[in-house]
């Protein structure tokens, strides 16, 4: 689990997720993430769930993931 930390914001936890897209690295060959804006992370509420599209891969059909708008995960936040 690549959990950084909790943050909490009107009693519901978010925490800093890996963003699936870019695989963390903020960088989507030469120029930055378009998910995540080259943080290499997302922010997503708990309870911390894969995307059940995607299956957490940020890719599915060999876009970005149109459930999970390329993050990977389930209830990102803003």
């Amino acid at each position: 689990m690549d959990l950084l930390f909790p943050i909490e914001v009107d009693n519901l936890a978010e925490l800093t997720k890996k963003c699936a897209y870019c695989g963390g690295k903020g960088k989507d060959g030469d120029t930055s993430c378009v998910v995540c804006g080259g943080d290499g992370y997302v922010m997503v509420k708990e309870p911390v769930k894969e995307c059940p599209l995607c299956e957490g891969k940020g890719r599915y059909g060999g876009k970005k993931c149109s459930v999970c708008e390329g993050t990977g995960w389930d209830k990102v936040v803003g």
